[in-house]
């Protein structure tokens, strides 16, 4: 019987373990020093444009979405989430967007107080 503590199946592998905790986490412990460390989320368009084809986004593991965005009519923040796991808020707190390049979920104090900035890339636009 195995413990579940991600809400996902525990990894035998230590690499799969590794990815997985820097996708989720805002920090990383150290292997050598058990000191931690902070952990900046990759960012999906450092590495892709709008033009990147399916077949190599899916290598990299890249999903659909090239800007998954929102903009708050409260404050007028525009905020993007930069990856699987970037939950980002915009400033006055109304609204936030989590997904990255795969799914966009919103949440939102206030109904219709955000607009939907997201951009897709060019082969699905073209679907």
């Amino acid at each position: 019987m195995s413990t579940d503590y991600s809400g996902d199946k525990l990894y035998k592998d230590i690499d799969k373990a590794k990815k997985h905790l820097e996708d989720t986490l805002s920090f990383i412990l150290d292997a050598e020093s058990g000191e931690a460390k902070e952990y900046k989320p990759v960012d999906y368009q450092d590495f892709t444009t709008i033009d990147t084809p399916k077949e190599e986004r899916r290598k990299l593991n890249v999903g659909d979405i090239y800007s998954n965005s929102v903009k708050c009519l409260e404050c007028g923040d525009e905020i993007r989430s930069k990856n699987r796991h970037d939950f980002v808020r915009c400033s006055c707190e109304n609204v936030a967007i989590d997904g990255g390049s795969w799914y966009s979920k919103v949440n939102c104090n206030k109904p219709d107080s955000f607009e939907f900035t997201t951009v897709y890339y060019k082969d699905v636009e073209d679907e």
